[in-house]
């Protein structure tokens, strides 16, 4: 704790109040008594009523601009007051632990995962922030974003401190690099899965959205890591751009080389930098995954016969290649929502298929509008049977998303507006040996309809119809 005093003189600003700090906070209906609430840049209209409410809560409320008053502070000469707050109040948040993080279009969930997994299995214990949730020892936390906002961040990374931690490895979004989120942050390693196509509705244009991503390299510690594969040709311009200290795997001309690999409908095996595996996992793009967690194992001196021994145990991301079984043809749930996701999973599907492949997928609502026909034309071309049905149609009509999916629908494709139809009628008309895939919401338990959420589990959707058809 800091005391309000030492903290504002820090930043230049007249204060006798000694009252200690509790925390920091840019929410004023979160902050706490005796908080800061950083009011920073925010609307003028809106402004009045933020501060009131913080004040009524008893904290304290630092501006940008504003007439200063009873606990209110104005600091006009920091540019990035979060990350000087931060660095102010809780010191150097990664001089102490390890810091991981894992950046791409697809893969972010599953590699934090696998990763924190190993590292668990090794003997390390990590906090892990990502899609939905914030995990560390017995405790899952919901958050809202893929990576918080810096304050919160910068509270977790206490709280990892605080309980002596190892470290914290965590997916890193493009958002958060474009909004200055992660601002406080070194990392150890970063790993970047791949980068396609995604958020064109908040980047504009696939350059932008690419050297967001890239701009990642910024934050890495003095002796960090890049991780990343040289087969994808879209990390070119990255090796091009950054000269410090990177790892490459790949199938060849990479530091660590992948070869002899197997893949099955229930695992995979391969050799990599010499050294064989075997995972349960499925697909190519989970070799990679692992691959990549394998690294940076290395990275921090794991020794190779454990991971050997914990890539055994690792286990599928809830609905990421999530399998379930039914009378002779298997399920797989996925949350596959990008081109490039769906492609490697249905091309994955076709190499292992030994009858028809279903594929179930929708497009989500308010969000990239040019990536439909893709996703359309992917499931109908990698599939013997495309059913479209809506995702998370949020403000738009289900009708208008399945049009812009349909403009070259072809044949073997149907249509149904409710999610729930298309499953069942999938699993109705699934035979021995098929493979359905349910694609675009993975693990999910809501579908969101005209800005309102409503409870939706793709795998309780499935899970009740086997029980209806094992029933029957």
């Amino acid at each position: 704790m800091t005391k309000l005093s030492e903290l504002m003189g820090m930043l230049h600003i007249d204060c006798e109040d000694e009252r200690e700090i509790l925390g920091i906070c840019d929410h004023s209906g979160h902050v706490k008594k005796d908080e800061i609430y950083v009011c920073w840049r925010v609307l003028e209209e809106k402004k009045q009523s933020y501060i009131k409410q913080a004040l009524s809560k008893g904290a304290v409320v630092l501006c940008d601009k504003e007439k200063p008053g009873k606990d209110i502070y104005v600091c006009e000469c920091v540019e990035d007051i979060a990350q000087a707050l931060i660095e102010l109040y809780y010191g150097d948040l990664c001089k102490d632990i390890f810091v991981a993080g894992v950046s791409g279009t697809n893969g972010k969930t599953s590699v934090t995962s696998y990763l924190s997994q190993m590292l668990h299995i090794c003997g390390k214990e990590v906090m892990r922030i990502g899609t939905g949730q914030v995990t560390f020892l017995d405790q899952i936390i919901p958050i809202s974003n893929t990576t918080p906002d810096c304050f919160e961040l910068a509270q977790l990374f206490h709280t990892a401190n605080m309980l002596g931690l190892d470290g914290v490895v965590m997916e890193v979004s493009s958002h958060a690099i474009d909004q200055n989120r992660i601002n406080f942050i070194q990392y150890d390693i970063i790993i970047y899965t791949n980068i396609t196509q995604d958020h064109l509705d908040y980047h504009l244009t696939k350059t932008h959205y690419r050297f967001t991503k890239f701009k990642l390299r910024r934050y890495l510690k003095t002796d960090g890591l890049i991780i990343y594969q040289k087969d994808l040709k879209e990390m070119r311009d990255f090796a091009y751009l950054y000269h410090g200290a990177s790892l490459t795997i790949g199938m060849r001309d990479a530091h660590m080389v992948l070869e002899n690999i197997q893949l099955s409908d229930h695992d995979a095996a391969f050799i990599f930098d010499h050294i064989p595996y075997h995972t349960h996992l499925l697909g190519m793009f989970n070799v990679y995954n692992i691959a990549s967690v394998i690294a940076a194992g290395r990275r921090l001196n794991i020794e190779v016969s454990l991971m050997q021994k914990a890539c055994e145990q690792i286990k599928a991301v809830a609905g990421r290649m999530e399998v379930l079984k039914g009378k002779g043809y298997h399920i797989w749930i996925d949350f596959a929502h990008t081109p490039d996701a769906l492609l490697n999973l249905l091309q994955f599907a076709q190499s292992v298929k030994r009858r028809n492949i279903i594929t179930i997928i929708g497009c989500g609502g308010d969000r990239d509008k040019t990536k439909r026909a893709f996703m359309a034309d992917i499931a109908r071309t990698y599939s013997d049977i495309a059913i479209f049905t809506s995702d998370n149609p949020r403000g738009e009509e289900i009708h208008e998303i399945l049009y812009d999916m349909c403009t070259n629908a072809g044949e073997h494709v149907e249509i149904f507006e409710n999610r729930s139809f298309a499953i069942k009628h999938a699993v109705k008309c699934a035979r021995n040996s098929d493979i359905i895939i349910i694609a675009g919401k993975g693990n999910e338990d809501y579908q969101m309809i005209q800005h309102h959420y409503y409870p939706f589990s793709d795998r309780d959707i499935v899970k009740k119809r086997l029980c209806e058809e094992e029933n029957h």
